[in-house]
C-alpha cells in the first residue's frame, strides 16, 4: 500500500518524470549521434565569444529574431564545466528541456493532478515528435518552451502578488514572442484562460501590460542591432488549395519526428505506431469534452484552451513552397494542455493505466528507432571528419580556411574551439567579421587554403585538390581557382557597393 501511494505524491511523480526522461535522451548522447549541424554550431560559437570576449549574445546571429541569450548562456556554463564539447552542448539544451517540462508539470498539476500532469508530459516526451530537438540548440525552440512553461505556472500561483504575477507574466510572454514568434499566439491565449477567472483583474492586467510593452520594445532594439541577415518568407495564402490536399501527410510526418531541418526519411514502423497511438489520444478527447461540458465551469477557458491546440497547426494552411516540419513544433505541448484537461475525470484506472504503458512503451520505441535513421549514421562519419580536419588545420598552423560547404565553416570553427577563422563562398554571412576576415587575409598574402570535403565537387580542379587528413585541400588557391569554386572574393563593402 505504502509503494502504491507513492505514485499519487506529486514530489515522486516529478523525480520520475524527470529521470525517466533523462534516461529516455542517453541514445542521443552517444559519441556517434550526438551531432552538431552548422546552426547548432553556431550557437556553441557565440559561447565560445561569451565566454572569451564577453559579447552579449541577444539574438542569433544575422537574424532579428530568434533570443538565443539563455541558450547560449547554459551553453556557457557547461563550456566551463566540460570544455568546449558537442557533449556540452547537448548537455545543456537537456536541462533546459528538463526545466520547461517541470514548469509544465508544476502548472498541470494544479489545472489537473499530478498522476495526469506525470502521464501527458512523460507521454510527450518520449514521443518521436520532439525527440530529436529537446537536445537541439537552435536558438529559440527550448527557450520558447521554457519562458512558456513557467509563465503558466507562475501565472496560475495563487500565492503571488496579483501586480508581481503580471508584472512576470509580461515580461515571459514577451521573451515567447522574440525567441519564436509561432509560439507567441497559443502562449497568450493559455495565459488569458489562466488569468481571467482570477480576482483583481485591474492590477493583473497593468502589470503584464506594462512589462509586456517595456520588454517586448527593449529586446527589440536589441534585435535591430543585428543585420537583417535570414528573414525568409515562411507564409502564402494563396497556396491555401494546395496546403490543404497536403495538410494531413505533413502532420503524420511531423508526429512521426523522421524529419530533422527539413529533410523528410523513410517511415519506420514504430514511428508510425507512435503517430497512431498519438492520434487516438487526441480523437478521444474530443467525446470526453463532449461529455464534460455541462458540467464545466470553466467553459470559456476551455474554449481557449483548445484554440490554443488548434492555433500552430494554422502553418499547414498558409505555409509557402519552403515549409518545414520544425513550423509545427509548438502544436504537440498545447494539444497535451488540452487533452490532459479532458482526461482528468477519467474512470477506469486499470484500462488507462494499461493504455498509457502501452502508448509509453510505442512511442520510446519509435524515438529510439529514430537514431537508426542513416542521419545519424551518415553525419558520425562526418563528424569525426571535421573534428580532425580542425585538429590538423591548427596544427600545420592555419587560421584563415575557406570553405565551400554551408555548414561547414561553422562546425570548423567550433570544433578548433573558436581559434579558427572560416568563411563560405560568399562574401556576407551571419557574422560579418569572419568572411571580412579571410578576404583580408587572403589579399594580405596571408596562407588561406580551401577546403573541400570531396574534391570531385569541382570538376577540373580535382587534380588541385590535394588529400588532406579526411578532406582535400588546396593550399594555395589562386583566384581563377577560387572563382571556378564560386567564391566571391570581394569584401562585404566591395559587395554592397556593386564594385
Amino acid at each position: 500500500m505504502q509503494i502504491k501511494g507513492l505514485f499519487k505524491k506529486p514530489h515522486f511523480l516529478f523525480f520520475c518524470l524527470l529521470l525517466l526522461v533523462t534516461i529516455s535522451r542517453i541514445p542521443l548522447l552517444f559519441p556517434d549521434r550526438m551531432i552538431l549541424d552548422g546552426d547548432e554550431a553556431l550557437l556553441g560559437l557565440m559561447s565560445i565569444r561569451q565566454l572569451e570576449l564577453g559579447e552579449i549574445p541577444w539574438f542569433f546571429w544575422g537574424q532579428q529574431y530568434g533570443f538565443t541569450f539563455i541558450e547560449v548562456s547554459f551553453i556557457s556554463f557547461f563550456h566551463l564545466l566540460l570544455g568546449y564539447s558537442d557533449l556540452a552542448v547537448k548537455l545543456a539544451m537537456l536541462t533546459l528541456w528538463l526545466l520547461s517540462i517541470s514548469g509544465l508539470f508544476l502548472f498541470l498539476k494544479e489545472k489537473t493532478s499530478a498522476p495526469i500532469a506525470f502521464a501527458a508530459i512523460l507521454l510527450v516526451s518520449l514521443h518521436p515528435v520532439w525527440f530529436f530537438w529537446s537536445l537541439k540548440a537552435r536558438g529559440g525552440y527550448l527557450t520558447a518552451l521554457c519562458a512558456s512553461s513557467w509563465m503558466f505556472y507562475l501565472a496560475q500561483h495563487k500565492k503571488l502578488n496579483p501586480i508581481l504575477k503580471g508584472f512576470i507574466s509580461g515580461v515571459l510572454l514577451a521573451v515567447v514572442y522574440h525567441a519564436m514568434k509561432l509560439w507567441f499566439p497559443s502562449s497568450f491565449l493559455v495565459l488569458i484562460a489562466i488569468l481571467l477567472p482570477q480576482d483583481k483583474k485591474a492590477s493583473l492586467s497593468i502589470g503584464a501590460i506594462v512589462s509586456f510593452v517595456g520588454v517586448f520594445f527593449g529586446l527589440q532594439q536589441l534585435a535591430n542591432l543585428n543585420p537583417d541577415y535570414w528573414n525568409p518568407a515562411v507564409a502564402n495564402i494563396e497556396l491555401w488549395q494546395k496546403n490543404i490536399e497536403y495538410a494531413f501527410f505533413r502532420l503524420k510526418i511531423f508526429f512521426e519526428g523522421n524529419y530533422f531541418l527539413g529533410d523528410i526519411y523513410p517511415i519506420k514502423n514504430w514511428t508510425f505506431n507512435a503517430w497512431v497511438v498519438a492520434k487516438w489520444w487526441m480523437v478521444l478527447s474530443f467525446p470526453l469534452a463532449i461529455l464534460q461540458w455541462k458540467e464545466r465551469k470553466d467553459k470559456l477557458a476551455q474554449v481557449l484552451f483548445l484554440l490554443a491546440a488548434a492555433f500552430p497547426l494554422g502553418v499547414l494552411l498558409i505555409t509557402n513552397e519552403f515549409y518545414s516540419p520544425r513550423y509545427l513544433l509548438p502544436a504537440p505541448f498545447f494539444i497535451m494542455l488540452w487533452c490532459a484537461m479532458q482526461w482528468k475525470n477519467l474512470r477506469y484506472e486499470h484500462i488507462t493505466r494499461f493504455a498509457f504503458g502501452v502508448s509509453a512503451f510505442v512511442f520510446l520505441a519509435g524515438s529510439w528507432q529514430l537514431t537508426r535513421v542513416s542521419y545519424f549514421q551518415k553525419e558520425s562519419v562526418e563528424r569525426i571528419e571535421k573534428m580532425q580536419s580542425a585538429k590538423q588545420l591548427l596544427e600545420d598552423g592555419y587560421t584563415y580556411i575557406l570553405c565551400n560547404s554551408p555548414e561547414t565553416h561553422w562546425q570548423l570553427m567550433y570544433y578548433s574551439g573558436g581559434k579558427l577563422i572560416c568563411s563560405g563562398i560568399h562574401p556576407h554571412d551571419r557574422f560579418q567579421s569572419f568572411p571580412d576576415a579571410v578576404r583580408e587575409a587572403y589579399k594580405a598574402g596571408e596562407s588561406v587554403p580551401a577546403h573541400a570535403l570531396d574534391q570531385q565537387h569541382h570538376r577540373g580542379l580535382d587534380t588541385y585538390f590535394k588529400p588532406y587528413g579526411p578532406h582535400f585541400l588546396i593550399k594555395k588557391p589562386t583566384l581563377w581557382q577560387l572563382d571556378s569554386m564560386y567564391y566571391d572574393m570581394r569584401t562585404y563593402e566591395e559587395w554592397r557597393s556593386g564594385k
